[in-house]
């Protein structure tokens, strides 16, 4: 069966952090090393790629007539 893999690499995860969550959880960010906080960003990204993945592609192939389970993993 063909896979799809998909790969991010974050290059400001402060920032996103900051965004996302408010200041103060940004401020509270910094205390993680800098690989903890692309982790924790790269893992909320696949999160939401795995969510919507999994979501568009079922309707987009069901629109189509056809017929499926979709299942969506995130390994690794």
């Amino acid at each position: 069966m063909p896979k799809l893999e998909i790969s991010i690499d974050i290059q400001n995860p402060v920032e996103i952090i900051a965004k996302e969550k408010g200041a103060f959880i940004g401020f509270a960010s910094k205390l993680l090393s800098k690989e903890k906080r692309k982790e924790k960003v790269e893992q909320e990204i696949y999160l939401a790629l795995q969510e919507e993945l999994g979501t568009s592609l079922a309707k987009q192939l069901k629109e189509r007539g056809i017929e499926s389970e979709v299942k969506v993993e995130l390994k690794g």
